[in-house]
């Protein structure tokens, strides 16, 4: 498939909420492992955890709203060779911060626990065996997920359209991936779980309807918006929240930087949006 140079970038923003952002020293991710900064900021944020009161917030977003204003930093993850899970509390894709939240609020503040959970959350049967063990595509991770009981797909349930994801853009393009481009044979790998998306028939509200269904979606619910752009399946995906009666999405945003909630409705939100189609709607039990 060729990529024209110009719209490689949206490309690239779109596929796992990957940045196109100029790398600086200050901008690199963290060291692979338990670093010094990772156990500080991990001291931190569960500190603010136990403060909390258990009663005050859903328990998700009670987690999620820590990460508040955490900046935005593109390919966090794109160091190293996944035999040991990054660890980063201070710079998140829109990925890497719903994975954080969960992991977090699952955790009760235990170190130990934290880290296992990102695991969980982030590798083909929990188990980091290098790169192509990584959940690289949104749909991998739901099937994952789903499976090892972390969310449930409720969008059937609210009157969804079945879709199925024709996943080829990582395979097709290794020249974009470090690892695929120094290692062509990781490319199998990522052609194979490809194949297992495309054999699944999933679910998805259309972005013309989000607006019914806001009232059967719950704040915590984990959002994935679908994309129309070739060879990918989901463009963003992040947290529901309502406010003033309006269902709106907390998510890590490309656009400012930061974890923030969108300033329109979800249903408003994706309506600006050419290249998003929809929602898939996630419930953590």
């Amino acid at each position: 498939m060729r990529i024209y140079p110009l719209f490689f970038s949206i490309l690239l923003t779109l596929f796992s909420c990957h940045q196109k952002t100029q790398s600086t020293e200050k901008e690199q991710p963290q060291a692979i492992g338990f670093d010094a900064s990772f156990e500080a900021g991990f001291q931190h944020i569960s500190t603010l955890l136990n403060q909390q009161n258990a009663d005050s917030a859903n328990p998700i977003l009670r987690a999620a709203f820590l990460f508040m204003d955490t900046a935005y930093v593109g390919k966090t993850l794109e160091v190293g060779n996944d035999s040991l899970p990054v660890l980063n509390l201070r710079q998140l894709d829109c990925l890497t911060f719903v994975e954080n939240a969960l992991a977090l609020e699952a955790s009760d503040g235990n170190r130990d626990s934290f880290i296992q959970n990102i695991v969980q959350l982030r590798y083909k049967n929990s188990n980091p065996q290098g790169y192509t063990s990584r959940l690289h595509y949104f749909s991998a991770w739901m099937m994952d997920n789903i499976a090892k009981g972390w969310v449930k797909d409720v969008t059937c349930e609210m009157g969804g359209t079945p879709i199925q994801f024709h996943t080829y853009f990582m395979s097709e393009n290794p020249q974009y991936y470090p690892q695929l481009k120094a290692d062509s044979g990781l490319i199998a790998g990522i052609r194979a779980m490809e194949a297992e998306i495309q054999a699944q028939t999933f679910c998805y509200v259309p972005k013309q309807q989000v607006a019914s269904v806001e009232n059967l979606i719950k704040d915590g619910d984990v959002l994935g918006i679908t994309t129309n752009i070739k060879g990918l399946d989901f463009a963003h995906n992040g947290f529901a929240v309502h406010k003033n009666n309006r269902l709106y999405m907390l998510h890590a945003s490309s656009d400012f930087k930061k974890v923030r909630i969108t300033d329109q409705p979800l249903a408003d939100y994706l309506m600006q949006m050419k290249h998003m189609t929809g929602i898939v709607v996630l419930r953590v039990p």
